[in-house]
């Protein structure tokens, strides 16, 4: 299947960005679709300025080699309307795969390795249903289920809650998005294949 036509604003929207962060927390936390934050807040120090301030520079740098890129290879570009080329969106993928080197690079030099307040969001928040919630949200069970699911990760939280972690996985889990909506590297991916066959 060829890969999906895309625009320089539908790459770098903040809120695809963010939510694909939260996606992958809530994997890390072992309640992907079953469970959701409904709201983390921005205020600094806290999870959700964390997730936030990462997606935007992911948005601002997708915006930024976009740009630059789109505007050099178009004599028209609109960042709404012209479609990426593949080797756009791969050059971009790159300049995306080495800011979040920087990122974790950062993290680890600060000594600071926790997501930010993350164990409070989780002792304070209430938790909403996910797409594939065993109950609904106004079901009885829907509170016992996630208070049963909030003990089970506070008791790992100390093993789980690493922000160097998070950053190397959602680079993993970007990488796959990238590659499944957008046909990233499948030519690549053919030549080595086609190598492999004629060794």
């Amino acid at each position: 299947m060829p890969p999906k036509p895309i625009t320089l604003d539908t790459l770098s929207n903040l809120t695809r960005i963010e939510n694909l962060l939260k996606a992958t927390l809530y994997e890390i936390l072992g309640i992907k679709d079953k469970l959701t934050v409904p709201e983390m807040g921005y205020r600094e120090g806290t999870t959700g300025y964390f997730v936030h301030t990462l997606a935007l520079k992911i948005s601002d740098k997708i915006d930024e080699i976009g740009q630059k890129l789109g505007k050099e290879k178009f004599k028209k570009f609109d960042f709404s309307k012209t479609k990426l080329t593949p080797e756009i969106i791969e050059e971009i993928w790159m300049n995306v795969s080495s800011l979040l080197a920087e990122q974790n690079e950062s993290l680890y030099k600060s000594g600071n390795h926790e997501i930010p307040e993350l164990r409070k969001l989780l002792e304070e928040t209430s938790f909403f249903p996910g797409i594939k919630a065993p109950h609904k949200m106004w079901d009885p069970k829907h509170q016992e289920y996630y208070e049963s699911e909030r003990k089970r990760i506070l008791e790992n939280l100390d093993r789980i809650n690493d922000a160097n972690d998070f950053i190397a996985k959602f680079k993993n889990d970007f990488f796959g998005y990238f590659k499944k909506e957008y046909g990233l590297f499948n030519e690549l991916e053919a030549e080595i294949k086609h190598e492999l066959k004629l060794r």
